[in-house]
């Protein structure tokens, strides 16, 4: 994973409540923009309106970019887009956006999108993006294996994850610079 143009660091751990929480909790201590921070499994995982995501250890992709203040309009938007474009050249699956933060194949969630603003005496300090990608999930509990799926069930492959996080960070630069 080489050739990033903003990205400055990519950390990878085994086990984390959130990657969001863990991204604030780091931006606070110092200069990290361009830092991110990945799991293999999140326990306290959420969404918008701070509903769960599921996050299963191997199989799921999460991770958290930290980010200036500057550049916050419309990070939603501008991630999704990245995803679908990298899911799509990837994969192939044809990944589509479900307004405003949920990346969709064949009508099921693949992917949820978190942004957080993180402000200081009522001036934004740094903003977070949590991006979380079901990709070699085979299974889902019953309370979303309705509204699921993975790429790994729309393609029938394993894939591999960190060429996904390499081609995701990739695409959310060319969208972001």
């Amino acid at each position: 994973m080489t050739g990033y143009k903003f990205i400055k660091e990519i950390i990878f751990k085994d086990e984390t409540g959130s990657t969001n929480d863990d991204a604030k909790m780091l931006a606070k201590s110092g200069d990290y923009v361009g830092f991110v921070i990945a799991a293999e499994l999140q326990t306290a995982a959420r969404g918008r309106l701070s509903h769960s995501w599921f996050s299963e250890r191997g199989a799921g992709l999460g991770f958290t970019i930290i980010l200036p203040p500057d550049k916050t309009e419309n990070l939603t938007i501008l991630a999704g887009e990245a995803v679908c474009r990298a899911l799509n050249e990837a994969c192939g699956v044809g990944a589509t956006i479900k307004f405003p933060n949920d990346i969709l194949i064949n009508g099921r969630k693949v992917c949820g999108i978190l942004a957080e603003a993180c402000y200081k005496n009522g001036a934004a300090e740094y903003a977070v993006l949590g991006i979380g990608i079901n990709v070699n999930n085979q299974i889902f509990p019953d309370w979303i294996k309705n509204k699921a799926t993975s790429l790994y069930l729309e393609t029938g492959k394993k894939q591999d994850k960190r060429k996904i996080l390499d081609r995701v960070l990739k695409s959310f630069e060319d969208e972001y610079l």
